[in-house]
């Protein structure tokens, strides 16, 4: 039947409405999702869900606004650059208390080495005792800052005296060259491209592996409530990636060394150290607690008041599609 023959133009309306709706749902779908996506082999869940088409086949397009640290993601987060950043849970406390529109979607590794203490060995200076006195040189607001300070009192030594300053993790091994700082505390892979051009020079500090770092998807809070769906497919993406990367570890490595456009041996060296899972865990909570309460003894932060981490989870998502992934109790217990 031809419905633009006879009367049929009583079909017109039901038809230009059938074509601006399919139309609306169809660039619905194509808008992309911006990403601020930290460099670094923490991010190789999202690299590979990008690089192998996972989003694609989700029905999403996702552009990456590249970045140097979870600090500088989550500041594109924060400046309405971006729908999504990949950044610490450090970085997530300290973003707290200054930005209460965003929120934490998923847990995709976590790490007890990748962030490392790094001198040289004409300064003399073999153990954590030895730190008490010197000039740290980390990246202010982020995952090594509260490392450094947690690890550093967690030994038992004295951190009274200790003078700590901003380094960029692109600029390690010039500070500690150039005599700006005694140590410098980092992540990779800029404390293994450190080691490489300080060569012999270089040692690195050996500590209990105390604090495990996690690294997580962040969203803006508005834009996340509008978007379950494509939050929902992005964490679909994530998980089939993480399959990926679980059954084809050497693989996985090449493609993010070839993204990174770093060297294989560089993410092959802190490879073992990376445990990728989507989660939401209630030690989480425990931890961005505790970390808050040292960002405000230590005065790095000016509200004396704890956000309430439990209203920063958006947990729905995560729970569709891996319900077992989440242990955070929606009701804490003082």
């Amino acid at each position: 039947m031809n419905l633009f023959r006879g009367n049929n133009y009583m079909y017109y309306p039901f038809i230009l409405f059938s074509y601006l709706l399919l139309s609306a749902i169809c660039y619905a779908e194509s808008l992309p999702i911006n990403v601020a996506l930290s460099l670094t082999p923490l991010s190789s869940p999202l690299i590979i869900a990008q690089e192998k088409g996972y989003f694609i086949e989700q029905k999403l397009q996702v552009k990456f606004n590249k970045v140097i640290g979870g600090n500088r993601a989550a500041n594109q987060l924060n400046q309405g650059n971006v729908d999504m950043a990949t950044s610490s849970e450090a970085v997530v406390m300290f973003n707290s208390f200054k930005n209460s529109n965003f929120c934490l979607l998923s847990t995709f590794v976590s790490s007890n080495n990748d962030v490392k203490i790094l001198t040289l060995k004409k300064n003399g200076i073999n153990t954590l005792d030895d730190l008490s006195d010197k000039r740290i040189g980390t990246i202010l607001g982020a995952s090594a800052h509260f490392f450094i300070d947690y690890t550093m009192k967690a030994y038992g030594a004295n951190t009274e005296n200790m003078t700590i300053i901003n380094v960029n993790p692109e600029d390690t091994y010039k500070a500690l060259l150039n005599n700006e700082v005694d140590v410098v505390v980092s992540w990779e892979p800029y404390i293994y491209l450190a080691i490489k051009q300080l060569g012999d020079k270089a040692l690195i500090i050996k500590h209990e592996k105390l604090y495990n770092e996690t690294f997580n998807l962040l969203a803006n809070r508005s834009w996340a409530e509008k978007n379950q769906q494509q939050v929902i497919a992005f964490l679909k993406a994530l998980d089939k990636a993480i399959s990926f990367i679980t059954a084809n570890p050497k693989l996985s490595q090449k493609i993010v060394s070839t993204y990174l456009n770093k060297d294989l041996a560089i993410i092959e060296d802190s490879w073992d150290d990376l445990n990728f899972s989507l989660s939401l865990h209630q030690w989480l909570f425990y931890l961005l607690e505790a970390e808050a309460d040292w960002a405000i003894k230590g005065n790095f932060v000016q509200s004396k008041i704890k956000p309430d981490y439990l209203k920063l989870f958006m947990i729905e998502p995560l729970q569709k599609i891996k319900p077992e992934a989440v242990t955070i109790i929606s009701k804490q217990i003082n």
